[in-house]
């Protein structure tokens, strides 16, 4: 029966903290993955069998290394996995409220981690390698979990473990062993995986996706994304957890980790044998029938072996109890990419969500079902929506995680038990204390105290005590007095208020508090806030992979002109010599069309032209009239009174969401009715904290909304020069119902009844964009450089105003101007302009900033400028849409962008109505309207990777514009540039051989320096050097053995047997799908011809494989030379091999 009954063996899960892509904590993490969130990130780089899709983890190099008390010579040297997953169990511990310093250590660590690529990568570079190996195994994987356990004065058990993709599940494991054999009294448990995926990943057939989606379970699932993330769990006996008053997330009733064993095809084939062995191991362990578990969050890698054969596993596990099952599984891989050691523990975190929540989320990029599921219908589906848990009951689920190799490993999880808990004393007053390492940390926690106040009013007994004996308490203090309702109290008579005072007063000071001692009756510890840490970048200055073969490189050779057509092939040979140091000498690529040269003089003319301009042009701006600005708001205010007194409010206490559907208002408009809620929140009419709306007084705002009308007349009399703007907002504000609910477009109020004139007058008289346009233009001509073609896109072009200007300026002579818009209208109406203008200098095109610009025709590095007006700010999201525009400039191009810097509310109130005015996402902190100020945009061109050449004006200046011009630039090579062929070339050689390094020339003086600071005799003593400045070179290729007789050699290695029959399919000598991938991926190296692992198992044979790659390398011979054979004119000609050899001789 689906009766819950809690065991001695039993292990409650009370504290989580994890960081995955996309979500820096748990509560971010479901959210994404309740509302189906793809979490890959897709970089742009476009190479040969390569995608460019990872999940990516932010910040992963950034580290507070002081509140672990880490200097920053070892904070450099630290593994970043070392760095995230030490603040990420004391963040666990934090959830559990068991982070103080003092109690029961009795704490054991368990531990999975990837493979220490970065600590190996600087230890063998260059310039690193004065670092002894002792100091580096101090930085090494078994050093993890000790050193974590030494700096957070853990004494129980502390081991890493690895057991491939199943080692987080194995950590949970032997920390439920450890804890029912009474080594420790808690344990944190969890993996972390950390690789450094600059731009995504080779393809490799049958094990990684080909098109950068990870399918769990679908019909064309074609293999996995990587992704890097780490998560932790905080376990206890859940006898003791119910005994303490701990927060239960879930309870784990069983878990079980098995091997395969040799019951299967090959070391690298899956099992389905191993993995319905751990399952029934676990479900037999668990007391739980199999019909009582409705959800199975699977390994579910997407590769076609791997979901085949768990899915045959699943049935054959839970079919062997009593056939009558009916379970939904999925995989959070496609949401975040698979974790790789991490895995297990992202997908138990997820789960346990699931039965806490008592929610189901999606799979996503889930379309079809694998064909092995059909096989099953009725007791195994995929779950494709988020619902509630369909049994009645209580809620289990179940976990897998099967490593590379053969371990397997199954977690049952069942939903927490209801725990009567008495309730907490009676008190009027509670001290809640709050430190940090430093002061800002301390503001910062102080700050993030208050918002869970303010969500969990109704804990303030809880929190009290959380804080007190489940925190760290650092050397800067503070503390909150809180009142029974979780109001904070400053000032008091109250004696308890005075008590927890002088109380306070003592923490603040330094002296160490008995809480427990405060307390008659102590409340539960419950889940609050994380520590903030103050994290600081520690990074080597060298990230390349250097191999160990590469620590002693004696030869130097420079090439001239490596990257040409006709000296890459010489170049890409001598990169992969153990022995060789590679120099590339390229002609530098420098010719600019665009170059600013003194900003300075350039801001000088600019503001010349400014005061002219805008004086010209009889601008009127409400911030330069401070009573008209004054009035202006408070009619804005009013307005706002006025719309909200028409507003049904069902309570006086209402979430956001609710009293946008008490109003059936649309979700999209949330952010414009916040800004509206936002004008009355001084007034103490309407106040909101996190997502509640308070309403304190309805009457007054019914009066203040009577008297907008009145008050829009009597500003139209006091200040006749916005009469205009007024009129509009009067006009916006009767209106606003309608919009909000979505049965009027603003367009349509703002045109009717006349008020089009109205619009054009405020267009033209209260904004300095215009003016803006123009400064813009001029300064593109000051730019253009003479005798070469300038090539200028606009980005969101609309009406064409911007292009009028800068068309005016830089005339027709040597210009390419690509007019593009997102809105086909727009780029019609400019194409009917240019041809009436005879501009026939100009293309046109449909182009979304939001997506790949190389993916639209704009090719990568191919713009000397980019121009925009006042468009980025609409951007979903801002830093992603940047980084699109960077990619299309040239090194040294440049983006000039006229933007609306500072609006008045009325702005706002006005032009918020308008599609797309709050399309953006909340990808820049603290953003709360459309416009951004100055220096938040300098922060985010600066985080885009522009470099700032000019501000114009340099801070805001409401009195003077509402405008602003930048013009940032893409940073240059260190040395030089690179056209996009040998940019390309660069990157490919460097990716597979990374023993290249460019040095660039512009004429023979500068080639013959280069050569001198490389060869001088006494820097090169030791060393032997060569300069190759022209070669003639192929391939040549050995007959002293057959094609077929290297494939069997090669075949009979992967294999390790010692003979295989020619004429035999390989199929049966046990070459499973990996064993066949990386037969491929031999012939591909030694043969440069990808023959395919469809193609391969269709051959069969190696006599076949043989014959085919011959043909295929006859074909795509351009001299059609056969194996084996050379012509005498070919045996002439020096191999890269012969001309090394020589060299070195």
């Amino acid at each position: 029966m689906n009766q819950q009954v809690v065991r001695d063996m039993d292990i409650a899960v009370i504290g989580m903290a994890g960081r995955f892509p996309h979500a820096a904590n748990i509560e971010e993490y479901w959210k994404n993955i309740s509302e189906g969130k793809d979490c890959i990130d897709r970089t742009g780089v476009k190479k040969e069998n390569f995608v460019d899709a990872y999940g990516q983890l932010d910040d992963m190099y950034f580290f507070d290394a002081e509140f672990f008390g880490v200097n920053h010579s070892d904070a450099v040297c630290m593994d970043p996995q070392f760095r995230i997953v030490m603040e990420c169990v004391y963040h666990g511990l934090e959830d559990a409220g068991y982070a103080q310093d003092t109690g029961d250590r009795e704490i054991g660590l368990f531990l999975g981690a990837d493979e220490n690529y970065y600590v190996w990568n600087h230890y063998y570079s260059k310039k690193y390698s004065g670092q002894t190996f002792d100091r580096v195994s101090m930085f090494l994987q078994n050093t993890l979990a000790s050193s974590i356990s030494y700096k957070l004065d853990l004494q129980g058990p502390s081991m890493v473990m690895r057991a491939a993709c199943a080692t987080s599940l194995a950590t949970v494991h032997y920390g439920i062993q450890s804890l029912l054999n009474y080594e420790c009294n808690l344990v944190v448990a969890g993996g972390v995986n950390i690789r450094e995926y600059d731009e995504g990943y080779q393809i490799v057939d049958g094990v990684s996706s080909s098109s950068g989606a990870l399918r769990a379970y679908d019909e064309n699932g074609d293999g996995y994304v990587p992704g890097n993330g780490m998560g932790v769990l905080v376990m206890k006996r859940a006898e003791d957890a119910i005994r303490d008053g701990d927060h239960i997330y879930a309870l784990l009733k069983s878990s079980a980790l098995v091997n395969d064993g040799s019951r299967k095809a090959g070391y690298h084939a899956s099992s389905v044998q191993g993995e319905a062995e751990a399952m029934v191991k676990a479900l037999e362990l668990s007391g739980v029938s199999p019909e009582d578990i409705q959800y199975i969050e699977g390994h579910g890698t997407a590769t076609p072996l791997g979901d085949r054969v768990e899915i045959q596993a699943i049935d054959r596990a839970y079919g062997s109890f009593t056939g009558n099952y009916q379970v939904e599984i999925g995989s959070v891989k496609s949401n975040i990419g698979h974790l790789n050691v991490a895995a297990g523990i992202a997908g138990l975190i997820k789960t346990i969500l699931c039965v806490e929540k008592g929610m189901i989320p999606p799979t996503i990029n889930f379309a079809k079902e694998n064909p092995e599921l059909l096989k099953y219908q009725g007791k195994i589906s995929v779950s494709t929506s988020l619902h509630p848990w369909k049994k009645n009951g209580v809620r289990r689920a179940a976990v897998s995680s099967f490593g590379f190799g053969g371990s397997d490993a199954h977690v049952i999880v069942e939903q927490a038990p209801e725990v009567h808990k008495s309730a907490p004393q009676a008190m009027d007053h509670f001290l809640v204390p709050v430190s940090g390492i430093t002061e800002a940390a301390l503001e910062r926690n102080i700050e993030l105290l208050k918002a869970f106040i303010a969500k969990h009013h109704d804990m303030t007994a809880e929190i009290a005590y959380t804080y007190q004996v489940g925190k760290r308490h650092c050397r800067c203090r503070s503390y909150l007095i809180l009142d029974a309702h979780g109001e904070i109290v400053t000032e008091s008579v109250n004696d308890m208020f005075l008590r927890l005072k002088s109380l306070g007063e003592r923490y603040v000071g330094g002296e160490d508090i008995d809480w427990n001692a405060e307390w008659e009756q102590k409340p539960s510890r419950i889940p609050t806030t994380g520590y903030a840490f103050e994290r600081t970048e520690y990074k080597h200055p060298e990230t390349e992979f250097v191999s160990a073969q590469r620590t002693s490189v004696k030869k130097r050779v420079l090439i001239q002109d490596g990257l040409s057509d006709s000296r890459y092939a010489l170049s890409s040979y001598i990169a992969k010599r153990p022995e060789v140091k590679l120099y590339l000498a390229e002609r530098e690529d420098r010719n600019r069309s665009f170059v600013i040269g003194d900003p300075s003089e350039v801001w000088q003319k600019t503001s010349q032209n400014a005061e002219r301009l805008c004086e010209a042009s009889q601008i009127h701006l409400i911030g330069a009239d401070s009573s008209a600005k004054q009035d202006m708001e408070q009619l804005c205010r009013l307005g706002a009174a006025y719309f909200l007194s028409v507003c049904r409010f069902s309570g006086s206490h209402l979430t956001m969401h609710q009293w946008m559907a008490d109003n059936e208002f649309l979700t999209e408009n949330v952010h414009f009715l916040r800004f509206i809620i936002g004008l009355i929140r001084d007034a103490s009419i309407l106040i909101t904290k996190d997502d509640r709306l308070t309403l304190l007084n309805a009457e007054k705002m019914k009066e203040m909304g009577g008297a907008f009308d009145a008050a829009v007349i009597t500003f139209c009399k006091d200040h006749p020069e916005f009469a205009d703007i007024a009129e509009l907002l009067a006009e916006s504000v009767h209106h606003y119902m309608e919009f909000a609910q979505g049965k009027r477009n603003g367009n349509d109020i703002l045109r009717q009844g006349g008020s089009i004139n109205s619009l054009q007058n405020v267009g033209q008289t209260a904004t300095t964009e215009t003016v803006y346009c123009k400064l813009l233009a001029q300064i593109l001509k000051q730019g253009k450089q003479s005798g070469s073609e300038l090539s200028v896109m606009e980005i969101g072009g609309g009406t064409g105003q911007l292009t009028g200007e800068i068309v005016k300026q830089l005339g027709s002579e040597q210009l390419r101007y690509l007019f593009t818009d997102v809105g086909k209208g727009f780029v019609q109406n400019q194409r009917l302009s240019a041809k009436q203008n005879q501009w026939d200098f100009m293309e046109f095109s449909v182009v979304d900033a939001m997506e790949d610009l190389t993916m639209q025709g704009i090719a990568k590095d191919s713009l000397d400028v980019m121009v925009e007006d006042n468009m980025l700010h609409l951007l979903k999201d801002l830093p992603a849409g940047l980084k699109n525009i960077r990619q299309v400039l040239k090194p040294g191009g440049y983006l000039a962008a006229v933007q609306v810097i500072l609006t008045y509310d009325v702005q706002e109130c006005v032009f918020g109505i308008l599609p797309g005015w709050w399309n953006y996402k909340d990808s820049v902190p603290a953003r709360e309207r459309p416009y951004l100020s100055i220096e938040e945009w300098k922060r985010c061109f600066r985080e885009a990777g522009f470099e700032l050449v000019l501000s114009f004006p340099e801070t805001d200046a409401p009195e003077l514009t509402n405008t602003a011009i930048f013009l940032l630039r893409k940073p240059e090579n260190a040395e030089g540039t690179l056209d996009v062929v040998r940019e390309e070339r660069l990157a490919s050689l460097q990716k597979n051989a990374g023993s290249a390094q460019v040095m660039f020339y512009r004429n023979e003086d500068e080639l013959a320096q280069i050569c001198n600071s490389l060869f001088d005799a006494e820097q090169l003593l030791c060393e032997d050097t060569c300069k190759i400045t022209a070669v003639d070179t192929v391939q040549k290729k050995s007959a002293e053995t057959t094609l077929l007789d290297e494939l069997k050699t090669i075949a009979t290695e992967i294999l390790n047997i010692d003979d295989i029959a020619v004429d035999e399919d390989i199929m049966d000598y046990e070459f499973d799908s990996l064993s066949v991938l990386i037969l491929n991926a031999n012939i591909k190296e030694k043969y440069h011809t990808d023959i395919g692992i469809a193609s391969l198992y269709e051959l069969g044979s190696l006599r076949n494989i043989s014959e085919y790659l011959e043909n295929r390398m006859s074909q795509e011979s351009e001299g059609g030379m056969d194996h084996g054979d050379q012509s005498a004119a070919e045996e002439e000609k020096y191999s890269p091999e012969d001309l090394l050899d020589e060299l070195f001789e």
